[in-house]
């Protein structure tokens, strides 16, 4: 039996940098999860790639490689995967538990981050891993001080760094529910607090010294945009009364994707990093997976 400690990093319980200039057209796939299936379509159209693929969601697409890897929920694979972007065939099974939640990779590596409530835990924590064959046999614990992170939907950044939604240990022994944002070093170190607000906040993806966030702190879900460390907070979404989320980089981190409800239907919209007005890219062929659609996740590869 474990005897290890958690720091209840999750109680679920410098300028801004010049903005990039808007992409001329959009290019490389999308990877959601709609009604219990995997869709990796074509950016600019919606149009399938391959797929889709029953069971799969919250999918990551590496970096620099043509794959995903993704939480298996049903039809067989109650697993993490990793699967051929360019065709929808599995490549490998990851991991040995069915409680294992939103796998992303590393930078440009072959190693990712997720969080996970295996080992018979009644909250969520933090876990890191490298791509293994046929089956990774052992998963490392994120920790500070040989206490595990609990914390939930992690982003590994361009600075080795994983941000996650988390709350401060110290708050929590006050009773509070607020859950921040914090970053910490991917090799194990002391988290930063980066982003506070309420229980709704959660990074959803980074590119260079930028991360994506979501959060209902302006009464309805939006994508936000600020410095991997924090400050310089933009709303990317803003001007509808719809629920935006799930914002994600394309490859180049000139444009952000993100679905949105507005117009009364689920579709996919893209909006220039450096701000802008949202123009829509494609429908959504029905709801996002899951009884929580801001649990799921969108990803934009090549």
């Amino acid at each position: 039996a474990e005897t290890v400690d958690y720091l209840e990093f999750g109680c679920v319980c410098p300028a801004w940098p010049a903005s990039p200039p808007a992409t001329t057209s959009v290019t490389g796939k999308i990877a959601f999860s709609s009604g219990g299936q995997l869709y990796i379509v074509n950016a600019a159209n919606g149009q399938t790639v391959a797929g889709p693929i029953p069971g799969m969601r919250q999918p990551d697409f590496h970096r620099s490689k043509p794959l995903i890897v993704a939480n298996g929920e049903g039809a067989g694979k109650d697993s993490l995967w990793t699967i051929d972007a360019n065709t929808g065939a599995f490549v490998n099974e990851q991991g040995r538990f069915t409680d294992d939640y939103r796998p992303f990779w590393k930078p440009n590596d072959n190693f990712f981050v997720y969080d996970s409530r295996h080992h018979g835990k009644n909250f969520n924590a933090l876990y890191r891993q490298g791509m293994a064959s046929p089956k990774v046999q052992e998963d490392i614990k994120i920790s500070y001080n040989d206490q595990h992170i609990i914390g939930t939907s992690p982003v590994w950044m361009d600075d080795d760094q994983v941000a996650f939604t988390g709350c401060d240990y110290r708050q929590a022994l006050s009773n509070t529910t607020k859950s921040w944002i914090f970053r910490m070093p991917s090799w194990n170190g002391a988290p930063t607090l980066i982003k506070q607000g309420g229980t709704d906040l959660r990074a959803t993806d980074g590119y260079g010294s930028q991360l994506l966030y979501m959060s209902h702190e302006g009464g309805t879900w939006d994508v936000y945009i600020m410095t991997n460390q924090g400050g310089g907070v933009r709303n990317l979404s803003s001007g509808s009364s719809s629920d935006d989320g799930l914002g994600t980089f394309s490859p180049d981190g000139s444009t952000v994707a993100f679905v949105s409800n507005r117009g009364g239907s689920w579709a996919m919209w893209a909006v220039p990093a450096g701000g802008g007005q949202p123009a829509k890219l494609f429908n959504l062929p029905g709801p996002l997976t899951g009884n929580f659609w801001e649990e799921e996740r969108v990803s934009w590869g090549k």
